[in-house]
């Protein structure tokens, strides 16, 4: 299924709030090549951009940021300033549900189709701001990307049906299911941060994989929830890398070459001594300046091989002025989104290598605001 926009989330740090802005992900794309093989003038002037520079890489566009669709605004008191995290939630085989969870385990959900906002019911733990999340079989999955040592609170899945044991309920609704944490956790030595989830994936419809930082790769059965250990290896990606069926691929950002798009293989039939092989790690999608501070990234499939490549930035405004042995200056946050697409070259012949088109780059500035998803 193809997805139209992706979703920005950003914290306004002044007010206290969350604003959730749409990206309509059609003007980051230029028209398909034309059947009787002229590139078309929207994709000539692409590449009259890119040729003075780096033909690999795309011109960069400043854009006004669009309007948020809604604000969140998680409780606060004297003591506690707030917080939230957010996730997308593809249920029913839809692609605008926004979950929200706030520090006090209350959780929305947000249509953006609809523009309804619908109350679900509370986590049983409060997860934190870097828990990740996915999407297997209609059920969403979160777990907190730092686990406590010996902790038992980390991992929960949303899911429709009758209530975990223990609770009483009528008819069939949403309810939180706490399951077990990875095993890793209660073994002698294990401690934060290092050993945080570095990569996660689902593999078909009842499978998870999680690979954390000198621990290796788990994997969890969403029909036994029960874990077992893939391998000593780790996945190749930094974040999440998500199932392409297209090219039979896993695409996501490779946590090795500076976030750099990449697709690896195998992960299905992975094992401790098979581990997934990394089958392509593309060039940089940007030619940055050099004093762009990269933060973030994100990578998000739309469908048919496009993708939203979302990367963060910090510059430096001014010289240096230092206090008291402290960077004093002022700094500018600002995010480039690009529109890629991987094919195989040589369609028309029946087949060929895989490579990657760089389409537009818009630039987004932000105001007393900090970044913080892309959904």
């Amino acid at each position: 299924m193809s997805r139209r926009s992706v979703y920005l989330l950003v914290e306004n740090i002044r007010q206290g709030t969350f604003a959730l802005r749409r990206i309509n992900m059609a003007g980051f794309f230029y028209p398909t090549k034309p059947p009787n093989g002229s590139l078309g003038a929207a994709a000539t002037n692409h590449a009259a951009a890119c040729s003075a520079n780096n033909p690999s890489t795309s011109r960069i566009e400043d854009a006004r940021l669009p309007r948020p669709v809604i604000t969140f605004r998680p409780p606060s008191s004297e003591y506690d300033a707030g917080s939230m995290q957010f996730m997308r939630f593809s249920r029913h085989g839809g692609e605008n549900h926004i979950i929200g969870a706030d520090q006090r385990r209350n959780v929305i959900s947000y249509d953006a189709d609809a523009h309804t906002v619908h109350v679900m019911p509370r986590l049983n733990y409060p997860k934190n701001s870097t828990a990740v999340s996915l999407t297997v079989s209609g059920n969403l999955y979160v777990i907190n990307s730092f686990h406590r040592p010996c902790s038992t609170q980390c991992f929960e899945a949303l899911i429709y049906g009758r209530p975990s044991q223990g609770k009483q309920s009528g008819r069939p609704d949403w309810h939180w299911h706490s399951l077990p944490p990875p095993p890793y956790v209660f073994e002698p030595g294990y401690q934060l941060p290092p050993s945080n989830i570095r990569s996660y994936t689902a593999i078909g419809d009842s499978k998870i994989l999680v690979s954390a930082k000198d621990i290796g790769t788990y994997s969890f059965d969403t029909a036994s929830r029960e874990w077992s250990k893939a391998g000593d290896w780790l996945l190749p990606f930094s974040g999440h890398a998500e199932y392409v069926p297209e090219h039979d691929l896993w695409f996501g950002l490779s946590y090795a070459d500076d976030h750099r798009l990449c697709a690896s293989a195998g992960l299905s039939a992975a094992s401790e001594f098979n581990p997934p092989a990394l089958r392509h790690v593309w060039e940089a999608d940007l030619d940055t300046p050099k004093d762009w501070v990269a933060r973030m990234a994100y990578a998000v499939h739309l469908g048919s091989g496009r993708f939203c490549i979302a990367r963060f930035f910090q510059r430096a405004l001014g010289e240096e002025p230092q206090e008291y042995g402290f960077d004093c200056r002022e700094y500018e946050s600002f995010a480039v989104f690009t529109g890629v697409e991987v094919r195989r070259r040589g369609m028309a012949s029946g087949g060929g290598e895989l490579g990657m088109v760089i389409h537009r780059s818009k630039r987004y500035k932000f105001v007393n605001e900090v970044f913080e998803w892309v959904l």
